[in-house]
């Protein structure tokens, strides 16, 4: 490599720099505005919204093992409080 082509080098490598402190700063800018937005919106809500149950499924639509599991072990605590009126089987669902 020849002087020319090191200096070309140099140049180059400190535009990059510069390019890249100056996106740094603008990302810095949109996190701030991002958190400023938040803090808006947090801001309007009186009450935190009540936590929504979802069901852990996979694409087919099938609830996985652990989603089952927990309403197995949901059933059976519903069951052993009384809150069931129809005693069925935990495992005797249908498919």
């Amino acid at each position: 490599m020849n002087a020319s082509q090191a200096d070309d080098l140099i140049a180059a490598v400190k535009a990059q720099t510069a390019a890249q402190l100056e996106q740094a700063a603008a990302i810095n800018r949109l996190a701030e505005s991002n958190q400023a937005l938040v803090n808006v919106l947090v801001s309007y809500v009186e009450e935190p919204e009540e936590e929504i149950n979802t069901l852990s499924v996979y694409l087919n639509g099938q609830p996985q093992e652990s989603t089952i599991n927990q309403i197995k072990d949901a059933a059976q605590k519903a069951a052993e409080a009384g809150y069931l009126s129809v005693a069925r089987g935990i495992n005797s669902g249908r498919r």
